[in-house]
């Protein structure tokens, strides 16, 4: 029986999302960074996605609607995530999203 190998994942999370220790599945298996730890905090969101875009990482954000306008064919997608989700459901959704993702 062979395992499947997990693709690890580099992702952003926007400065209005609690830093990462507050994501313990997604924190284990994923390389996660802050806006607030890279001391970016108050930048637009055009920077955050260009930012992310630059690295190789995928945004996490609430503002959907901010960010919808901002994602393009050849760059990286977004995790839009509700601002009424609890950060243990939203560990969750996105360990689950990316576990789906080719």
């Amino acid at each position: 029986m062979t395992s499947k190998k997990r693709k690890k994942y580099k992702l952003l999370l926007d400065e209005g999302l609690p830093l990462p220790v507050s994501f313990p599945t997604i924190n284990d298996f994923h390389d996660i960074s802050h806006i607030a730890l890279i001391k970016k905090r108050g930048i637009s969101d055009q920077v955050v996605y260009d930012l992310a875009n630059n690295e190789g990482r995928i945004p996490v954000v609430l503002n959907t609607k901010d960010f919808k306008s901002l994602i393009k064919v050849d760059a990286v997608s977004v995790i839009c995530l509700s601002s009424n989700i609890t950060n243990k459901n939203a560990d969750l959704k996105i360990h689950k999203t990316l576990n789906n993702l080719n």
